[in-house]
């Protein structure tokens, strides 16, 4: 009777610590308070805002608010009643806003601020920027794209130069010199840098002449402009490389690889390091192929318009680079001295 008494003591003891342990965990942290901002983009399909805000929710125990605001002054104003509201942190992406959020940051020392895909120069104490080391990942759309081509002249449509911009170029140029040498043969790379990303019949008439011209492969990185530039190749059929997201839904038959950054992955790697009190703030983070934050959009045997082969010798070239046996440029300077 008395061992039977204490199995029955002993099961409910453990029936109720359960129920604990399940209440807790369900419970959020009031006073740990997380908020997303996203300029102009609205939290749906396919876009960064997606991304980042699956990544930043991917933490239950947290007292989470996203929003989106159109304006540089709606902006502020979220910001200024967060801050007020005691939110601990603050998150935003991209550079649309970097002057709003240096404004509000400087005034409110008490919060912490990360800025995804963007960098707050000079740095403040309480602001985190995080950049995407995209020059890894372009490197080997550069190096997938020299192994490819039957021509052997590439076509690169990008921004002005600048900290972001050349990452992109100098990165791609370094991968497609890669292959060349690889190939024993030279391959010219035609370039256009523009000074818009909202001009799709510019993007479309200068993709076009870089494909008269006898390129089969264009790497273009100028938002709405690209998307001139995608239908460029589709009317050409050629071959094009799609930027920041997987744009192979836009052309599916000309879409060679996407240089992808994995906001999603970025988001929540944010959230577990501020969790674990290991975000370190005041700083620029870079994050790239080793962090699994950067790359190219997943080989399909079945869909892929490049083969295995070429697949195979793109992943090795990926793990040197993770490994450091590949440096990288990431500037005309560092490039002009991979050359």
């Amino acid at each position: 009777m008395k061992t039977k008494l204490l199995k029955i003591l002993s099961v409910g003891i453990i029936c109720l610590f359960s129920i604990v342990m399940v209440s807790c965990q369900g419970k959020k942290d009031e006073n740990n308070k997380l908020a997303f901002i996203s300029f102009n983009e609205e939290n749906k399909k396919n876009t960064r805002t997606e991304l980042v805000y699956n990544g930043l929710t991917s933490y239950e125990n947290i007292n989470f608010t996203y929003d989106n605001v159109n304006t540089s002054q709606e902006y502020i104003n979220k910001l200024q009643k967060l801050t007020k509201d005691k939110y601990n942190l603050i998150v935003s992406n991209g550079f649309l806003t970097n002057n709003e959020t240096a404004t509000v940051a400087e005034q409110n020392k008490d919060s912490n601020f990360v800025v995804i895909d963007s960098v707050i120069d000079p740095v403040l104490d309480n602001v985190t920027s995080i950049l995407f080391n995209t020059h890894e990942s372009s490197f080997l759309a550069g190096y997938l794209a020299g192994l490819k081509t039957e021509t052997n002249k590439i076509g690169y449509i990008g921004f002005e130069r600048g900290l972001i911009s050349d990452r992109y170029e100098f990165g791609f140029k370094a991968g497609v010199l890669t292959a060349a040498k690889e190939k024993d043969v030279e391959i010219s790379i035609f370039t256009k840098l523009i000074d818009s990303f909202d001009s799709y019949d510019d993007g479309k008439l200068i993709a076009n002449e870089i494909y008269e011209k006898g390129a089969d492969i264009i790497f273009q990185t100028v938002g709405v402009t690209g998307l001139g530039v995608i239908d460029s190749a589709k009317s050409h059929n050629k071959f094009v490389i799609g930027y920041d997201l997987d744009q192979s839904y836009l052309a599916p038959d000309n879409m060679l690889t996407s240089v992808i950054k994995k906001y999603d992955t970025v988001g929540s790697m944010v959230i577990k390091k501020y969790n674990e009190g290991s975000l370190e703030f005041g700083k620029k983070l870079y994050f790239g192929l080793k962090e699994d934050a950067t790359g190219l959009t997943t080989f399909d045997k079945e869909k892929s318009l490049y083969s295995e082969d070429i697949n195979k010798k793109v992943m090795e070239m990926s793990e040197k680079i993770k490994s450091g046996k590949v440096k990288v440029p990431y500037n005309e300077k560092v490039y002009t001295d991979f050359k």
